[in-house]
């Protein structure tokens, strides 16, 4: 089952949403497909690669964070 995170632009985090939030989101949003990660940003799909740090906003995140 796939797991989804949004920007919060307020506190410069990703928080844990469902299916339908992460479609309606207008920020970064991360998806975990059980099998890889990806970054979807503008509508946009790409595989976040392993070992890269993702900034958004100026922090950067783990993609360790929100594997597994």
């Amino acid at each position: 089952m796939a797991r989804y995170w949004k920007f919060n632009e307020n506190s410069c985090t990703f928080e844990k949403c469902d299916y339908q939030s992460a479609l309606r989101a207008d920020l970064p949003v991360i998806m975990n497909d059980d099998c890889d990660l990806y970054v979807v940003i503008d509508n946009k799909y790409r595989r976040w690669p392993s070992g890269d740090p993702l900034t958004i906003a100026g922090v950067s995140f783990d993609r360790e964070e929100f594997e597994g």
